[in-house]
């Protein structure tokens, strides 16, 4: 492990809902992500990302939250994935740079509630 003085690190964690296919909002902050973790109950699916400038708090606002697409118009996926995984997608990293609000959705709904835990830095 190498350490670099002056740089700070964090967890910032994602839940979502028994039944569901998308967390509640993650908020990045002055965040960036290193990574991708979830626990051991996230059942077999493809991983989607979404983001909006704008916190589900605010009221003028809210709810625009648009999928993250790559260059060729498709939607920056993971997986499929299944139970307790990790990723270090450098695709994913880039793709929510700049992003303060963030969801994570699945294309199966979760039969049980999945926390996602983004590894970050400042």
């Amino acid at each position: 492990m190498v350490e670099i003085a002056g740089v700070r690190s964090g967890l910032v964690q994602g839940t979502m809902t028994a039944a569901g296919t998308l967390t509640g909002e993650i908020d990045l902050s002055n965040w960036s992500v290193a990574g991708l973790i979830s626990d051991a109950n996230l059942i077999n699916s493809t991983l989607t990302f979404q983001v909006s400038p704008f916190s589900d708090l605010d009221t003028v606002n809210a709810a625009r939250y648009v999928d993250v697409k790559k260059d060729d118009g498709s939607n920056l996926a993971v997986g499929p994935v299944s139970g307790a995984m990790a990723v270090r997608s450098d695709l994913v990293v880039q793709a929510l740079a700049g992003y303060r609000y963030v969801k994570i959705k699945t294309a199966v709904a979760q039969t049980n509630g999945v926390k996602f835990y983004l590894p970050v830095k400042a």
